[in-house]
Parts: structure tokens; sequence; C-alpha cells
């Protein structure tokens, strides 16, 4: 018989690579559903993509890549990405070379 235990950790990831068992996990936190919970996994990423634009922040989107990326559709990621290249040509475009 197999025992299952249900730990929620939101460092479970290091707690795993730690151990010397294997352990298994699966990260279903969604941490900002707390705050709205009407808010779809679709529009917190949404929102997170928009305050990178806002902040001019490419680490932003790729947080939300991470903590909502195996939720989302392909298609999400894929934009995301466009952003953030976008993002990154504009800064290029701001640099002066002295």
């Amino acid at each position: 018989m197999t025992n299952i235990q249900l730990i929620y950790c939101s460092v479970m990831e290091d707690i795993a690579n730690e151990s010397e068992n294997n352990i298994d996990y699966i990260d279903f936190s969604l941490n900002s559903l707390e705050d709205n919970p009407n808010d779809t996994i679709q529009e917190l990423f949404h929102y997170e993509v928009e305050k990178a634009i806002d902040k001019g922040n490419i680490n932003i989107i790729n947080k939300a890549i991470k903590d909502y990326g195996h939720l989302l559709d392909h298609s999400y990621i894929a934009w995301a990405n466009s952003i953030s290249l976008q993002i990154v040509e504009e800064q290029m475009e701001d640099i002066e070379i002295k």
C-alpha cells in the first residue's frame, strides 16, 4: 500500500530537490486567486504581462510563465514571449553609445 501525503508548501520544489528520496509533486498553488477568487488563470496571467509592460520588466513575465505556464494554452506563452521581445527591443533603442 502506498501512502500519499498532501503537503502545501511554497518551497515544495526545493524540498523535493534536497530530499534523498524521490518526491513527486504538483504545484497547484494559485496564491493570486486568494486576492480575487473570481479571476481566471488567463486574467491573472494577462494582468502580470500588463504589469511587466508598464514597468518595462521582463522578469515579471518570466515569473508569470513559471507560475501559470503549466495551466495555460501554449498561445498565451508565445504571446507573452513576444511581449518580452518587444520590451527588450524598446530598451535597446534607448541605449546610447558614448
